[in-house]
């Protein structure tokens, strides 16, 4: 948590640091000022949690400084200083939006209280920011708004975004994922709030296809190098969580974006890294893989599609679908030929490395030939088949038991993702299926049915509407009023009132 201290006796400045290196709180002073235009600079370097401001200083007077300087970092919080008991100055600054307000000179316990109530206000709103921000991007991403309808100077539009996909890999027969899956969800999610800081934006989201993905983003305009810094603290930890989720049971490769400018080439670049996830297999999976080395996989001749269809018949062959596979792997075989006359040998170890990871029952050797990996394939599911028991030849329809589970459960955290796992199938099939039988996205379905949950609710009871969204799953009564009215064309206030 950072802070900055602006006043111009140095005694008073050398004073507060000391108390401040004294106590537990992990705060870390990132710069001093003299005066009002020292602090404004300090605040578009630093966007600190809190400032410490005396009223009176050179240049500029303290209250001239606040009033500016919520332009430049607007989550600020912000503790008065006085050496003059005039309730005037106290009144003017708590109509400016500070915090505290303290007279000189300070005492430890006094100032330790105040900075314990200014960052406890500040940091729930920085995370109600933060959540306002993941709600947003969600439905941009999914295409339940448009980013047209945000503001042009927002961050969608100005600031800098990195991005990460995660592609998690379980072995055949290996446990349930669904424990697994949930645990890296909310590692994820405290993860982006122990790093949320003022002036950056982060959040875990959703793709279309069922995949987990996090996302940085900061201001272009000051204190961009902080901001850049502290997403990039943030993903170096979003790191070391996909690779502690990696391991026998399960490997979790991570697909990243790059740097982005704006929203669009972030979308651009997820939904590319989403097409050509496929091509991890010939990289190394259980790592990361940056957007610059999967398009060079992509422009080699021929990879693309036959790393999208042997991820195919491997996906059929781990969920036991295998008189699927045979299909799959007897159109694969032409392709399969041409690249094992050409491919690389660190492609061929990737693919052997991944396969073994997968399919533990295929029997293919360290570092062994892959030529003749489509045979020991047909093999394995042909061997697979005959030792499914006959109390497994019937499936329940999972699109039903989708539809069944979010009539059930839509008021609450609930992804395509995170069904599939129960279901013990792969995101990608299961949103492709649902996508393919209903005719809409997982997640426009979802919308729809707790629209149409919250217009029954509206007509129906004398609920508020921040109740009605709670209980239709949105804590943001702003998100769902935007959902509602792109989905009704009325706000929802308006569309209890008689047309």
């Amino acid at each position: 948590m950072k802070l900055v201290i602006a006043d111009d006796e140095y005694p008073v400045r050398y004073a507060i640091k000391s108390m401040i290196v004294e106590m537990d709180a992990a705060w870390t002073v990132a710069g001093e000022a003299t005066n009002g235009g020292e602090l404004l600079r300090l605040l578009a370097e630093h966007r600190p949690n809190v400032a410490i401001v005396d009223v009176r200083m050179p240049e500029m007077s303290g209250l001239d400084a606040i009033r500016e300087g919520r332009k430049a970092s607007p989550l600020t919080k912000w503790i008065i200083l006085s050496g003059y008991s005039d309730f005037r100055y106290a009144q003017e600054a708590l109509k400016l939006g500070a915090s505290e307000y303290m007279l000189k000179p300070v005492r430890s316990e006094e100032l330790e209280r105040a900075l314990y109530a200014t960052y406890k206000d500040g940091r729930d709103m920085l995370l109600l920011h933060n959540e306002r921000f993941g709600s947003n991007l969600s439905a941009l991403i999914n295409g339940l708004l448009s980013v047209q309808a945000e503001e042009r100077d927002g961050i969608f539009y100005t600031g800098r975004f990195r991005g990460a996909v995660f592609e998690p890999d379980r072995p055949a027969g290996g446990p349930d994922r669904a424990a697994a899956h949930g645990a890296f969800y909310r590692a994820l999610t405290e993860c982006v709030r122990a790093h949320a800081h003022c002036g950056v934006r982060l959040a875990v989201v959703p793709l279309p296809g069922g995949e987990l993905a996090a996302v940085g983003a900061w201001e272009q305009a000051g204190g961009q190098e902080e901001g850049e810094r502290q997403v990039a603290d943030f993903f170096g930890a979003v790191l070391e969580l996909a690779a502690r989720a990696s391991g026998a049971e399960e490997a979790v490769t991570v697909l990243t974006t790059g740097e982005c400018r704006g929203f669009k080439e972030l979308s651009a670049r997820l939904a590319r890294l989403q097409q050509l996830r496929d091509l991890r297999i010939f990289r190394g999976f259980g790592g990361t893989v940056d957007y610059a080395e999967l398009n060079g996989l992509a422009e080699k001749r021929g990879l693309e599609p036959l790393g999208r269809q042997l991820a195919a018949a491997l996906e059929l062959l781990r969920d036991g679908r295998y008189l699927n596979a045979q299909n799959a792997l007897g159109e694969l075989e032409p392709s399969w030929a041409a690249w094992e006359r050409e491919g690389g040998e660190a492609e061929k170890r990737s693919l052997l490395r991944y396969m073994r990871h997968v399919l533990p029952g295929l029997g293919l050797a360290d570092g062994g030939e892959t030529g003749g990996v489509p045979r020991a394939l047909k093999a394995y599911g042909e061997r697979a088949l005959r030792e499914r028991q006959s109390k497994e030849a019937e499936r329940v329809d999972p699109v039903a038991q989708v539809l069944r589970y979010v009539e059930q459960h839509y008021a609450e955290e609930v992804g395509i993702g995170q069904i599939a796992d129960l279901l013990n199938v792969s995101p990608s099939y299961l949103s492709t299926l649902f996508h393919k039988r209903t005719g809409v996205t997982f997640m426009k379905f979802l919308t729809r049915l707790r629209m149409g949950k919250a217009e029954e609710l509206l007509l129906g009871t004398r609920l508020q509407v921040k109740q009605i969204a709670e209980a239709v799953g949105y804590f943001s009564t702003r998100h769902f009023t935007k959902l509602f009215t792109e989905t009704y064309g009325k706000y929802p206030s308006d569309y209890r009132k008689p047309s």
